[in-house]
């Protein structure tokens, strides 16, 4: 009897440490919770991060991409040429990647109707394939200067900081205000400067 007090009493321990460290993993701080400093700092080394490294190396070059240089789609027209994207495997992959970057209505509204959709959209499927159009593209040349980044708002599932975009021409640079909300369990940006 001593034995089976023993058991039931360890796993009741143990179902409790599941459930906490459970609840633990789930939990998330809101921007409210979270400094200046370490709400400018997410900002730079990670969603500005992810989102400048899908603009530079999806949409101003294929540099992020794997590409099948030797498969391409055949299409009508000399304006577009498909090559088979071999690191995402379809549309349904690509989405889900950007989610991790944007919100749903920033890609909505902005990316997607660029990206794949439109007259000569950079992503195409065909047959269950993702393809990439090599005779697109965009150049970059405006960075934010998060030295001088100020936190304009915070609350439980957004947060806005400005910071001025610079060039090598402007080093003062003009505001731009980027948003951050809780989408999905992550923060994601709301704003980029090069999808206004």
């Amino acid at each position: 009897m001593k034995s089976a007090k023993k058991i039931i009493t360890v796993l009741i321990l143990l179902m409790a440490v599941l459930t906490f460290i459970s609840c633990e993993s789930n939990k998330t701080e809101s921007a409210v919770e979270m400094s200046d400093t370490e709400l400018i700092s997410m900002l730079e080394t990670k969603l500005y991060k992810n989102a400048n490294d899908f603009y530079g190396g999806w949409i101003c070059s294929s540099s992020g991409l794997e590409l099948d240089e030797n498969s391409f789609l055949d299409t009508d027209n000399s304006v577009n040429t498909y090559v088979e994207v071999k690191s995402i495997k379809d549309m349904a992959e690509l989405k889900a990647k950007c989610e991790e970057i944007f919100s749903i209505r920033l890609l909505e509204s902005k990316i997607y109707p660029w990206l794949i959709k439109g007259e000569y959209p950079l992503f195409v499927e065909y047959s269950g394939k993702l393809y990439y159009n090599m005779n697109t593209g965009a150049g970059a040349g405006y960075a934010p200067d998060f030295s001088r980044a100020k936190v304009t708002s915070k609350s439980t599932d957004s947060f806005e900081i400005e910071a001025p975009m610079i060039t090598v021409d402007d080093e003062e640079g003009n505001i731009f205000v980027y948003k951050a909300v809780w989408q999905n369990g992550n923060w994601v940006l709301d704003s980029f400067y090069y999808f206004q």
